[in-house]
């Protein structure tokens, strides 16, 4: 385990954190091929808050206005009229991409050329158009709750990778043009790459990218505020790579604790995920279960609130095959029908997965909580992670794993965990559940004996008596 000691959250291991209200979302949910009354049902079973759309429902320059004038094509604006219009019905905040494709090199369109002003005209027109003020706007006056300049734009490749310094001016003309047609909009900078991965663009860590980003944005303007969010992404495995979730709320506090102007910016994760399948062909990511899968899910999510993120969504509603890449062909929160990978792993088109109830369970669980506060547990014997959270109309619950990877034991090896290791005793406990649930969405009950519990590779949430 990387870091048994951290508390993930200001302050010592005892100082409990507030936690966000809502901090439940989705990423890429339009993959599904599903009615929107069936998505429907699907959002309001898993608790989901929020919703991000990204890839060909976003607002892309290069694809919705491809002649690149500043008006936006009949194709491009129906499509991303289509994804709002949608997503909109569901009733949840939309945080929304606006980017573009950087001039060879990696640079920024300059001042005063004609392809700047294309692309401003272009925001303020796309940004008027979903203002939700009545004027301008698409049937039914839809807001878009958060605008999300760029994506991944450190990634090592892709179109719309840009040199650190230009991102500043990606930043700087987009939240300009932005607010310039909703001065109420919220702005988010584009998600990180690399939290899982290293290093990206130019051999920088995200750190280094965005620590040369945020001093150029200063530079141009010292005290202005340009972004309400920071946006960490986080793939990986499960054998320990949520810890990174934990480790990106810390960087970005310390990247812009050197700006007042930034104090109260927020931390959120938008595109958060492992896979569950995999292990065969050379481009397939090493095989994991879906009970591995459903338990990092928790981890993930359980550590993100702990640290004080204001928003963590899950990649992609339903798994979609036929990308540019296996590992998130398998990502998501029910199957396909397809396994990429072979082996069998998918239990048929729309089944949902373990980590559908796991993620239905844990935004249930934690819908009325209030704080949360790490709880180091007094033995060394195993390498846990606990987590008490009190909430505003419930007991307060204990959310509690151990790191079998770490101790060099399998995932269904079951060892004893004294309840007293966790501030506990049998008495004030009322129920202990795992958080990954059987395939039908069971829970499955541990019965406390002589003031223990048995734990295998399984998250268990210990309810407290209130």
């Amino acid at each position: 385990m990387r870091d048994t000691d951290a508390t993930g959250a200001d302050g010592d291991a005892h100082s409990p954190v507030i936690v966000a209200p809502t901090p439940f979302g989705l990423s890429d949910y339009r993959t599904c091929l599903l009615d929107t009354n069936v998505v429907a049902t699907h959002l309001a079973t898993l608790g989901v808050q929020h919703i991000r759309l990204a890839g060909p429902d976003a607002v892309y320059w290069d694809a919705v206005d491809t002649d690149k004038d500043g008006v936006a094509d009949a194709i491009g604006l129906a499509r991303v009229d289509g994804a709002v219009r949608d997503t909109a019905s569901h009733g949840k905040p939309i945080t929304m991409i606006i980017a573009l494709n950087a001039l060879p090199g990696g640079l920024f369109p300059g001042e005063g050329t004609a392809t700047r002003a294309a692309y401003v005209q272009f925001v303020q027109s796309m940004v008027e158009r979903y203002d939700g003020d009545g004027t301008g706007d698409l049937a039914g006056s839809p807001k878009i709750a958060v605008w999300q300049i760029g994506n991944e734009p450190n990634a090592g490749g892709g179109p719309s990778v840009f040199l650190p310094t230009e991102f500043a001016k990606q930043v700087l003309v987009t939240a300009d043009a932005v607010l310039a047609a909703d001065p109420t909009a919220k702005l988010a900078l584009g998600g990180t790459f690399g939290a899982d991965q290293g290093t990206g663009q130019g051999g920088l860590t995200w750190q280094q990218y965005y620590t040369n980003a945020l001093a150029a944005l200063a530079a141009s303007a010292p005290d202005r505020r340009f972004f309400d969010y920071v946006d960490v992404h986080v793939y990986g495995d499960a054998s320990g790579d949520y810890e990174l979730v934990e480790g990106g709320v810390s960087s970005f506090r310390s990247l812009l604790a050197p700006y007042p102007q930034y104090a109260d910016v927020r931390v959120i994760f938008t595109e958060v995920g492992t896979s569950s399948g995999g292990g065969s062909g050379p481009t397939c990511p090493p095989y994991q279960s879906e009970v591995q899968e459903a338990a990092d899910l928790v981890k993930r999510y359980t550590v993100a609130i702990a640290s004080g993120a204001a928003e963590l969504y899950w990649f992609r509603l339903c798994e979609h095959s036929g990308g540019f890449n296996p590992y998130f062909d398998l990502v998501g929160l029910i199957f396909d029908g397809t396994d990429v990978c072979g082996g069998e792993h998918d239990r048929g088109a729309n089944a949902r997965k373990l980590t559908y109830f796991s993620f239905a369970s844990l935004s249930a669980m934690l819908a009325g909580a209030s704080t949360a506060r790490r709880v180091l547990p007094t033995t060394s014997a195993l390498h846990l992670r606990a987590y008490r959270f009190t909430r505003a109309a419930a007991a307060d619950v204990v959310i509690v794993w151990w790191d079998t990877f770490a101790d060099g034991a399998a995932f269904t090896e079951q060892r004893s965990l004294a309840l007293s290791d966790l501030g506990l005793i049998e008495a004030e406990v009322t129920s202990v559940t795992s958080l990954v649930t059987s395939t039908s969405g069971a829970p499955r009950t541990v019965t406390p004996s002589a003031g223990a519990i048995m734990m295998d590779g399984e998250p268990l949430a210990v309810i407290l008596g209130g």
